[in-house]
């Protein structure tokens, strides 16, 4: 029986001004001899996941692109990531697993061209697809995949009885909380962890204001936080997911102590919500030391090595070069204690490459010069600021390179600014080592399709008994991670309001096949302009990565993912059984 792990994006519109009733659009599929499958069914914008693509999301945007011509992120916008699940048809002789997307139409319908995959399609209401009456006109289960990214009665909190829904207070709480996440582009994945948790406790919170008779006899609270846990993770900012998955999870097992009998005490989960928001304020200080003890020992070996500094001064008259990149609060609390611990005669040198075209690397900078006028300290501190195309320019020799992360896969590679690659490359030609500054809860969950493989690997490094073939097989798993990741692209004018004028007036026009009212062309040009925030920076190109508990291997790195996987099976795996 053929496996494909394919995506299943559902289109959805407002069907009146008061945003109280969603339609969702079916597209029949053709009897073109090409469509193999399902002929003349109905179904949501389908596809297989191709190796080449990145991640499901990208696989998703991909296939909106070519069966409908709409693009994706600015024709419509990502409301929900549904969790993901695997059918036989025995009849077809296949199996199935499913990722499916819920978008909202931003623009008119008529931009919606269909391919020969299609021979029509319709405006359905969600009901008459989740209340069975369409199974023989649609393709198999598609009511599992609806359920999951529609948010309305049979929806994403059916088994709750609806204690989430868009007419309450605790629904208003969970939209909120995904909206916000959504929209946070200033800050790092550590602050957006942190608004997830409030998100959760407001949702929590919620819940303890219905009768107490309700609480008592209701086994619902427990599934319901759960789901929206599960879309604060997966919908609201897909590309920070790591550290949020992680900081929801811990606090979720924690909670999971406190459910008797599928009944989950209110008071108890909304105790450990605020607990772990207090404690995530102390991570970065540990991180902070972690980093200056790193830097104190990375100088007495160097100095060690050649009685010397790097920059040939005595220790006495210590400089100390950092380079950095955009904007991260841990790293802002990093550099804050070295600086503080470092003596009369010390002098630190640091260059950050502002990061365009936002220039985050500039908000760094006025912050740490902030933090600075505000306390005691009378550092030696000397700040460059430069346009990350100026990297292979100032990128210095014997350097400390400091890299913030968004995201760390199971073998290592990071997510992390664009320019960041660009940085690590620069320093390998100088001999300055790259060193990842990041919380533990950055590290992600492995690929589900490499899980089982990092598993047998432990296993038998546990015992012992790796092989050159286990080696050769885990290699191959770091190649295969180096690409895996969403690509979050943003706002287009972000780039485009820095043109002048003339640029602007002959552009845009012709930018990402939008024209200008009122000028007629026959220039058939296309300009698309891109805004992506961030990129993988490869393992290989980085010496060291330090968390709250100091430095941390590739090993361990690994083993964490793996058990963030098993965590949240245990957490999420029966939320729609």
């Amino acid at each position: 029986m053929k496996h494909r792990e394919v995506v299943a994006n559902f289109l959805f519109r407002w069907a009146d001004g008061e945003k109280t009733q969603q339609q969702v659009a079916l597209f029949q599929r053709s009897t073109h001899p090409n469509v193999h499958s399902y002929q003349s069914k109905y179904a949501p914008i389908s596809g297989s996941i191709d190796d080449g693509d990145q991640s499901p999301e990208a696989a998703a945007v991909r296939e909106i692109r070519e069966e409908t011509q709409l693009l994706a992120h600015q024709d419509l916008v990502l409301e929900f990531c549904g969790k993901s699940f695997s059918f036989s048809d025995e009849q077809a002789q296949r199996s199935w697993t499913v990722h499916p997307f819920g978008w909202i139409l931003k623009v008119d319908e008529s931009k919606i061209q269909i391919d020969w995959e299609h021979s029509g399609w319709k405006w359905f209401d969600p009901q008459e697809v989740l209340d069975g009456s369409m199974t023989d006109q649609c393709v198999p289960n598609i009511h599992k995949s609806l359920q999951r990214v529609y948010f309305g009665p049979k929806g994403i909190f059916k088994s709750s009885d609806r204690l989430i829904d868009q007419s309450n207070p605790a629904g208003a709480a969970f939209l909120q909380t995904i909206q916000e996440l959504k929209a946070n582009t200033r800050d790092g994945a550590r602050v957006l962890a942190t608004e997830a948790l409030q998100g959760l406790l407001r949702i929590a919170e919620c819940f303890q204001i219905v009768p107490n008779e309700d609480q008592q006899q209701s086994s619902k609270y427990w599934h319901a936080l759960r789901v929206a846990a599960y879309h604060l993770i997966y919908s609201g900012r897909p590309s920070m997911n790591a550290a949020i998955s992680a900081a929801v999870l811990d606090a979720l097992k924690v909670m999971a102590g406190h459910v008797k009998d599928s009944r989950l005490d209110l008071q108890a989960a909304c105790d450990v919500l605020h607990r772990c928001i207090a404690e995530r304020t102390s991570t970065s200080i540990k991180i902070a030391q972690a980093f200056t003890t790193f830097v104190a020992k990375d100088t007495v070996q160097s100095d060690a090595e050649s009685q010397t500094n790097h920059n040939g001064q005595s220790p006495s008259d210590q400089v100390l070069d950092i380079i950095t990149i955009s904007s991260s609060s841990t790293i802002l609390a990093a550099l804050k204690q070295l600086i503080k611990d470092q003596n009369d005669e010390s002098t630190v040198n640091l260059t950050i490459f502002e990061s365009r075209p936002s220039c985050e690397g500039a908000t760094l900078a006025a912050s740490l010069i902030t933090s600075i006028e505000d306390s005691t300290m009378k550092p030696r501190l000397h700040i460059k600021i430069a346009p990350e195309s100026h990297i292979s320019l100032l990128t210095t020799h014997n350097a400390i390179i400091l890299l913030g992360a968004d995201r760390i896969t199971s073998t290592g590679h990071t997510i992390n600014k664009t320019g960041s690659t660009q940085l690590a490359l620069a320093a390998r030609t100088r001999g300055s080592k790259v060193v990842v500054l990041s919380e533990g809860d950055k590290i992600a969950k492995p690929r589900s399709d490499l899980l089982e493989t990092y598993k047998r690997y432990i296993e038998k490094a546990d015992n012992a008994s790796l092989s050159e073939d286990d080696r050769q097989e885990m290699s191959e798993c770091v190649r295969k991670e180096a690409g895996h990741g969403n690509v979050e692209r943003h706002d287009a004018n972000e780039v485009c309001d820095a043109w002048s004028e003339e640029a602007r007036v002959t552009l845009l026009p012709y930018v990402n096949g939008e024209g200008k009212e009122g000028r007629a062309t026959n220039v058939r040009v296309g300009v698309e302009v891109e805004n992506v925030y961030f990129e993988t920076v490869d393992e290989a190109l980085i010496d060291h990565y330090i968390s709250e508990k100091g430095e941390v291997s590739k090993d361990r790195i690994l083993r964490e993912s793996v058990e963030r996987a098993r965590l949240e099976d245990e957490l999420f795996g029966d939320l729609y059984d």
